[in-house]
């Protein structure tokens, strides 16, 4: 399936949604590793999209993640500090964080 077949999957099926979360600081979570069931988190759910439309103009994954990744960097939730996750109900998904955050 070449990738524009993939993208016009992707907004056909009825797995089209995709949920933001804010992801809980990194420096509130354990240090080393975590065995024996993990250990509870807060997320928070800050929003979705249903459907989940990729433009006929996009033609791979990264561009639309790319194109996303813009427009979801400018909601107001996005504070500095915080990751952000974004998934798909096909399984594609990417984090993201404002500029000056821990990862840039």
């Amino acid at each position: 399936m070449s990738e524009r077949a993939e993208m016009d999957a992707l907004s056909a099926s009825n797995l089209d949604w995709a949920h933001v979360f804010e992801l809980p600081p990194r420096d509130s979570l354990e240090k080393g590793f975590l065995f024996g069931g993990g250990k509870v988190v807060q997320a928070r759910f800050v929003d979705w999209f249903n459907p989940f439309q990729v433009p006929p103009e996009i033609q791979t994954w990264d561009e639309w993640e790319s194109t996303l990744r813009s427009f979801l960097l400018k909601k107001n939730y996005v504070r500095p500090g915080y990751d952000y996750c974004l998934i798909t109900g096909t399984g594609r998904g990417f984090v993201f964080a404002p500029r000056n955050s821990r990862h840039e």
